[in-house]
C-alpha cells in the first residue's frame, strides 16, 4: 500500500500524517478488517469509493467522503462495526479515520483535500 499523508488544504493542517492508500480490489474491501485499532496520525483512503461497510472490524471510524475536485462531500462520524454507511454518489473516494477525528481536525463539506505521497524507506 501506499504511504501518504492527508492534508486539509482549507484549515491549514494534517489530517492524517500516516495514510494508507487502498487501490486494489481486496486492499479496499479489507480496509481496517484485521486492526486492533486506528491511531489519530493514521488514515486509510479507499479509492474509488462512493460507500463503506465496517462488517468484521473491531472499532468505531469516522469518514469523510471527497470528491473528484478533492473537496469533502460527506462526513459520517461514529460509524460503530457492522454497518453500512450512505452511499453517495458524488464521492470519488473515501478517507477512514480514528473516532472523533472529524471534529478534532475540523473538517467540513466544502474543505479542499489533498493527498501527498510519502517516502517508504
Amino acid at each position: 500500500m501506499k504511504i501518504i499523508e492527508i492534508r486539509n488544504v482549507s484549515r491549514g493542517n494534517v489530517i492524517a500524517g500516516k495514510g494508507r492508500v487502498a487501490e486494489g480490489f481486496f486492499a479496499r474491501l479489507k480496509g481496517q478488517i484485521g486492526r486492533e485499532r486506528l491511531d489519530e496520525d493514521e488514515g486509510l483512503c479507499i479509492k474509488p469509493c462512493k460507500g463503506i461497510h465496517t462488517f468484521f472490524m473491531k472499532f468505531d471510524i469516522d469518514v469523510v467522503f471527497v470528491d473528484r475536485n478533492g473537496l469533502v462531500c460527506g462526513i459520517v462520524e461514529n460509524i460503530r462495526p457492522s454497518r453500512v454507511s450512505q452511499y453517495i454518489s458524488s464521492a470519488s473516494y473515501v478517507i477512514e479515520l480514528s473516532r472523533g477525528m472529524c471534529k478534532k481536525k475540523g473538517i467540513e463539506i466544502g474543505n479542499k483535500i489533498e493527498l501527498h505521497p510519502l517516502e517508504t524507506p
